[in-house]
């Protein structure tokens, strides 16, 4: 279980890196990290990249990463304005997502 759990971890890792190449963004999450280095801190390479970040595991035993990924999102606030995540992951709680909603609405006037 732990080598599938690990396989899972690396993809998601290296797609973070592989939007590292990206020279557009869209309103998706798949490039949010990508984008948010590239614009806000001058960071336009995969070594930039791999130099600096360190990825840790929040949660060991998770059987589900994306309803663990929706739990972290809820609980760490990760949405747009507060964070990187631009979608509503499924199971985030509706207090975070209209809390979000409501900050963008402010943020629009």
């Amino acid at each position: 279980m732990w080598g599938k759990q690990n396989n899972k971890l690396q993809s998601r890792i290296s797609g973070h890196r592989s939007h590292m190449g990206d020279s557009s963004f869209d309103e998706s999450d798949d490039a949010a990290l990508a984008e948010h280095l590239k614009l806000e801190h001058d960071l336009h390479t995969v070594e930039l990249f791999n130099l600096g970040f360190n990825f840790t595991v929040l949660e060991l035993g998770a059987f589900n990463l994306d309803e663990c990924e929706q739990r972290w999102v809820s609980k760490l606030t990760t949405l747009k304005p507060f964070g990187l995540n631009k979608e509503v992951p499924r199971g985030v709680s509706d207090s975070v997502a209209s809390m979000c909603r409501k900050s963008l609405g402010n943020l629009n006037q």
